[in-house]
């Protein structure tokens, strides 16, 4: 944060901050994927030990080296990262992921990943680019290991909340789950997919129907350092600080209270919809 002088000045008498890359680090850190208690279909997959289990309602949390191989197949086939003279290149939150999972992008856009122990090579044939109305991404990709035949999917990924309507049997505790995380200050995303015959293209409402959801990745952000006491030097000198954010409500909330932007419990207003 800087430019503190120039808020001085008497004129102004708000200051308004974006959180990520202001208040925030401009990277991200993937603390690993949430399960929910309640369960997922064929959790024969889930091998290893949790992060740190979780508490509450945050279900069970898997560090990155034990993430769950379906959780773990979205988070390295679904993504728009571009190798540029050999370095992984684009969505901060999606390089993170590639990174916590040693997974690697070469240079003809193929990942070259292991995925429960097996080496494994994901190609994406086409996508479904990140809508910002929709709130989510899809890919439709073929996912070899060695001189087996391809599998195909279709790999989706996005808010909590966008998903849902989407999934065939969401968990029970799907809301309780995600809402805990975000709470905390993180961000979440919902993980989903399917299996299909072929890679020939959808319609993307047909390629995001009927999806198995398979966990979400939990992503922590940093607050910078010198962030707090900057917004209470603000607040002594009486202007006003708001923070301007995308990301969920919840999270928003977590790191307004942190900052000391607001001082008591926030309320939520959701005016989706209104003219």
């Amino acid at each position: 944060v800087s430019g503190v002088q120039s808020c001085a000045v008497p004129l102004i008498d708000m200051c308004c901050f974006n959180k990520t890359g202001k208040l925030a680090a401009d990277h991200l850190l993937m603390d690993g994927v949430a399960l929910p208690r309640g369960g997922l279909a064929g959790e024969g997959e889930r091998k290893g030990r949790a992060a740190g289990g979780g508490s509450g309602d945050g279900g069970e949390v898997f560090a990155p080296e034990v993430c769950p191989a379906r959780a773990a197949l979205v988070l390295g086939g679904c993504h728009s990262l571009v190798n540029v003279n050999g370095e992984t290149q684009g969505d901060p939150l999606e390089t993170s992921a590639m990174r916590a999972l040693h997974f690697t992008l070469r240079k003809d856009g193929s990942v070259g990943a292991t995925i429960a122990g097996a080496p494994r090579t994901i190609r994406i044939t086409h996508r479904y680019h990140f809508s910002a109305a929709l709130r989510r991404m899809a890919c439709i990709v073929s996912v070899g290991h060695g001189r087996e035949a391809p599998l195909h999917y279709v790999l989706v990924k996005g808010a909590p909340e966008a998903l849902l309507p989407l999934i065939a049997s969401p968990p029970p505790d799907y809301s309780d789950t995600f809402q805990h995380h975000s709470r905390a200050g993180r961000r979440v995303i919902a993980l989903a997919l399917r299996t299909i015959p072929s890679t020939e293209p959808l319609k993307r409402s047909e390629a995001e129907s009927g999806l198995e959801f398979v966990g979400f990745a939990v992503f922590s952000c940093p607050i910078k350092r010198r962030s707090l006491p900057t917004l209470q030097a603000l607040a002594r000198s009486s202007h006003r600080n708001i923070i301007i954010t995308g990301d969920n409500a919840l999270t928003a909330c977590s790191v307004a209270a942190a900052l000391e932007v607001t001082g008591r419990r926030a309320a939520i207003v959701d005016v989706d919809g209104a003219g």
